[in-house]
């Protein structure tokens, strides 16, 4: 059972990374729902491998919200500088000339 949990973490995890890419809807609400998906997915598989409730919830807030940081954090950096490279030309197409 920890296995469907931790798949369904896995998908929260992409769907979060996908929609914070391509800016599908407010970064706000993206940040809470993976957030809050990523912990209760951990939650679930700590509780389902015979946890207690509170060691479950510690895990669930640490490994979860640990791995939704790093995750939102990398596709919002990839995003910037995606950007930032769309508004600077290559070098062949500048013009340097005094």
């Amino acid at each position: 059972m920890p296995v469907i949990f931790f798949a369904v973490f896995a998908l929260v995890m992409l769907g979060g990374y996908l929609a914070a890419r391509r800016r599908l809807t407010q970064p706000a609400l993206i940040v809470i729902l993976t957030a809050s998906g990523g912990f209760l997915s951990m939650f679930l598989v700590s509780l389902s491998s015979g946890n207690a409730p509170p060691h479950a919830l510690f895990v669930g807030l640490i490994v979860g919200l640990a791995f939704t940081t790093i995750l939102l954090l990398m596709a919002y950096s990839f995003d910037r500088r995606d950007r930032r490279a769309a508004r600077i030309p290559p070098p062949a197409q500048r013009d340097d000339t005094p």
